[in-house]
């Protein structure tokens, strides 16, 4: 007798803790995925196989600063070539970057890390057709592998490499073509390559 209870305490004791357990939802739950996913827009797109080039959204536009050319799409789909030239030459170097309404070109690079020559040339363009060449030469920090970013209506420059070493200094400008050195030896150490990321009108790098 007490072993047919014993047995019918267990049995009882047993459900009721599993009736305790946490209740795990399916991970496919609809009303928990996430809110955007990626769609393939074409296999090939227009323009020819490359890397190390950028991309602008300007005007309900995208814009391809590519090495061979300049391509634009309103889909993302259907790319279409424009007279523009690369004006950079190299961009696996240098960046363009978008301001105040126009895109700018912050110097040239022709050539690659054994041999190359560099200019501080500034151009815009605001119709994607011609470069207007703001300033033959500027006190643009004569450098590569940084990535110029937009921050407080100017544009900012960190780090980089000159062919020798990296930096760690921090410059700024309001035109693209005078630029200010705002701090000698930045805490975070020389780096080169980095991106800069703003969030809540911060800065992290």
């Amino acid at each position: 007798m007490r072993q047919m209870l014993l047995i019918t305490f267990l049995i009882a004791s047993f459900f009721l803790i599993c009736s305790e357990q946490p209740q795990f939802k399916n991970n496919t739950d609809k009303s928990t995925a996430l809110p955007y996913q990626w769609q393939k827009m074409t296999d090939a797109a227009a323009f020819p196989k490359s890397y190390n080039f950028q991309m602008f959204a300007v005007r309900d536009t995208l814009w391809a600063m590519h090495p061979r050319g300049t391509y634009f799409s309103v889909n993302g789909k259907d790319w279409n070539k424009t007279p523009l030239p690369h004006f950079i030459q190299n961009s696996a170097f240098l960046d363009f970057i978008d301001f105040k309404g126009a895109i700018y070109s912050l110097g040239t690079f022709k050539g690659n890390i054994e041999r190359y020559t560099m200019t501080s040339a500034i151009a815009k363009t605001t119709d994607f057709k011609n470069w207007e060449l703001i300033a033959k030469e500027s006190n643009l920090p004569r450098r590569f592998f940084y990535h110029p970013f937009v921050f407080n209506d100017k544009i900012w420059i960190i780090g980089g490499n000159d062919g020798k070493e990296d930096y760690n200094d921090i410059w700024n400008s309001t035109d693209a073509v005078h630029w200010t050195q705002v701090k000698a030896n930045a805490a975070f150490g020389k780096r080169s390559g980095s991106q800069i990321v703003i969030l809540n009108n911060k800065l992290f790098y």
